[in-house]
């Protein structure tokens, strides 16, 4: 499967994906209003939204909001919610969308950077910014190295026996959002970003035996399964929640968030 297979696999989740998939801090938006041009009447340019999850939360502050999904179902959903507000969605890859120089003041991707090819997507992020605007991406991450937790050695192990696909954590044994010199490297990319920061917001994800189900049927690992082998391995992984946790998840999570300025 190609990296642009693997981008579409979200569009058949569509209803899960807007069920399941937690958003984002309030302190983080926070730090966006506060180091960037995320304010009212800001021109945001969104890579990646889903349905939304990052969206809401950037309308909510008065900006208009040009979002590139390259799904069409979740294109569509977003819409749907949202669009009677400053939405505009463009339904295609953002490698491919014509962007005029200038014409944002800020820049954002919440967990779907690393699909995008940086030597490709940084340089042109940076023509269409306006001088001093900035780049915002951030994922959310569903463990915290800092605060063990057993689920991830159980799912790890439920995965293996249904011969799964690796999920995309790069190299090194720290998830691919949480590999901090890699992450800069990516936004340094051609010089066009300077004063890169990173930043960590601590939370904890509460699920139970269908919620887990139900978010882990969103990651790209699992949806690309058979679907007899994929429908079996959500079972085992709700019946691992309810007979190893007594039906109840408090999982130790983490967003980072990495700033650039242009």
């Amino acid at each position: 499967m190609t990296g642009l297979e693997a981008r579409t696999t979200f569009d058949h989740r569509t209803d899960d994906y807007h069920t399941f998939r937690p958003g984002y801090p309030g302190a983080m938006f926070a730090r966006l209003e506060t180091d960037t041009h995320l304010r009212p009447n800001a021109r945001i340019l969104e890579i990646g939204p889903g349905t939304g999850q990052a969206t809401r939360d950037l309308l909510d502050r008065g900006t208009a909001v040009t979002a590139v999904e390259l799904g069409s179902k979740l294109a569509q959903r977003l819409e749907t919610e949202l669009g009677d507000r400053r939405l505009t969605v463009i339904n295609d890859t953002f490698e491919k969308v014509p962007l005029k120089p200038e014409s944002f003041d800020l820049a954002t991707c919440a967990t779907a950077f690393h699909w995008i090819d940086p030597r490709v997507a940084v340089p042109k992020i940076a023509e269409a910014l306006t001088p001093n605007g900035a780049l915002a991406v951030w994922w959310n991450v569903y463990q915290d190295p800092e605060r063990h937790h057993e689920f991830h050695a159980d799912v790890g192990r439920l995965l293996r026996a249904f011969d799964a696909a690796t999920p995309r954590t790069g190299t090194g044994s720290l998830p691919f959002a949480l590999q901090t010199d890699d992450r800069i490297a990516d936004l340094s990319t051609g010089g066009h970003f300077t004063n890169i920061n990173a930043t960590t917001y601590r939370w904890v994800l509460k699920l139970n035996a269908d919620t887990v189900r139900g978010l882990f049927n969103t990651f790209s690992h699992v949806s690309t399964m058979a679907s007899p082998q994929r429908e079996r391995f959500l079972d085992k992984l709700g019946e691992m929640v309810e007979n190893n946790y007594q039906g109840h998840l408090a999982l130790p999570s983490i967003t980072r968030l990495y700033i650039a300025q242009r």
